[in-house]
C-alpha cells in the first residue's frame, strides 16, 4: 500500500461552543504541514464548500496522482473559513517501491473557502480530504486498485488474465498487429519536472481489435498513467488470431513509453 502521510485522528467534539477563531487555530494545528489527498481529485485550486467540506459547485477533476494538497494555513476569512496550501503530486518510486509526495513546481496554490464556519471538524475533515489509504483505494478508478492493493506485479497480471477469461498472449497463434496507436498526452506537471519513464497496462484486446479492459500494472505518477490509459483505449490492432485462424480475444501488457524531445 501506500507509505505517506495522512491525518486519520479525530479532531474533536463539536465546536459550537468554541471560538470561531480557535476553530480556525485548532484546524492549523492538525494539518498544517501534512500532506492529504483531496476527495475529490479536484483541478480547480479555489473553490467553495459548505460548512461539511462538500463543493457548492461541481469541480473539474484530475488523477489523483496531481490531486494532494501540503496544508499551510488554516484561518478565517471574514465569515468564512479558509485553508490555504500547496497542490502536491505522488511520483511512483519503482527501485523503492513506494510512492513520494512532491511540491508542484512554480508555487502552486490552493484556496478552499468553508462556509459556514464549521461545528464539526471531524466531518470538515472528511469532507475536504481522503484521510487514508484504504479510503483513496476506494475512490480511485477500478483501473488502479490492483496495483494499489499492495500485490506484486505477477501476481496482478496473471489476477487479471484469469478473470478476463481470455488467453494470455504467448498462447494465441498469431498475436494483435498495431494499427492506430497514438502517443499519450504528457501532463502539465510531468513536463514542469521533466519526467520519464514507461507506464505498464494490462490490456483485454477484443475480436474486433479494440480494447475491452484495461490495469495499471506499472505505474509512474504525475497524471501520466491515467494519460496512459486515456491513449490506449483509443488504439485498434488487427486481431489475434486462435489455430483455426480465426480472431480471438487475448490478454496482453503493453508498455507505454513517455520520453521528453529536447
Amino acid at each position: 500500500m501506500l507509505a505517506l502521510l495522512l491525518l486519520a485522528a479525530a479532531l474533536a467534539a463539536p465546536a459550537a461552543s468554541r471560538p470561531q477563531t480557535d476553530i480556525a487555530a485548532q484546524l492549523e494545528a492538525h494539518w498544517k504541514n501534512k500532506n492529504f489527498y483531496l476527495r475529490g481529485f479536484p483541478a480547480s485550486d479555489h473553490w467553495q464548500t459548505d460548512d461539511r467540506g462538500l463543493p457548492i459547485k461541481p469541480l473539474a477533476i484530475e488523477s489523483w496522482t496531481e490531486a494532494g494538497i501540503h496544508v499551510t494555513n488554516v484561518h478565517r476569512k471574514g465569515s468564512q473559513l479558509r485553508v490555504e496550501g500547496d497542490r502536491v503530486f505522488f511520483v511512483y518510486d519503482l527501485d523503492h517501491k513506494r510512492w513520494r509526495a512532491r511540491l508542484v513546481p512554480d508555487d502552486e496554490r490552493i484556496e478552499i473557502d468553508v462556509s459556514p464556519i464549521p461545528t464539526d471538524l471531524d466531518a470538515l475533515q472528511s469532507g475536504l480530504f481522503l484521510t487514508g489509504n484504504s479510503e483513496l483505494y476506494a475512490n480511485v478508478p477500478d483501473d488502479w486498485k490492483p496495483v494499489l492493493s499492495g500485490a506484486n506485479h505477477d501476481a496482478i497480471l496473471a489476477a487479471f488474465t484469469a478473470a478476463a477469461g481470455v488467453a494470455p498472449l504467448d498462447k494465441v497463434r498469431i498475436p494483435p498487429k498495431q494499427l492506430y496507436v497514438p502517443d499519450p498526452d504528457f501532463t502539465p506537471i510531468a513536463r514542469k519536472i521533466a519526467l520519464q519513464g514507461s507506464d505498464l497496462v494490462a490490456v483485454v484486446i477484443g475480436v474486433d481489435g479494440t480494447i475491452k479492459q484495461q490495469i495499471i500494472t506499472q505505474p509512474l505518477g504525475a497524471g501520466l498513467d491515467d494519460a496512459a490509459v486515456a491513449a490506449i483505449r483509443t488504439w485498434r490492432f488487427a486481431p489475434p488470431l486462435a489455430k483455426d485462424g480465426t480472431p480471438q480475444p487475448c490478454a496482453a501488457e503493453i508498455q507505454v513509453s513517455f520520453k521528453l524531445l529536447h
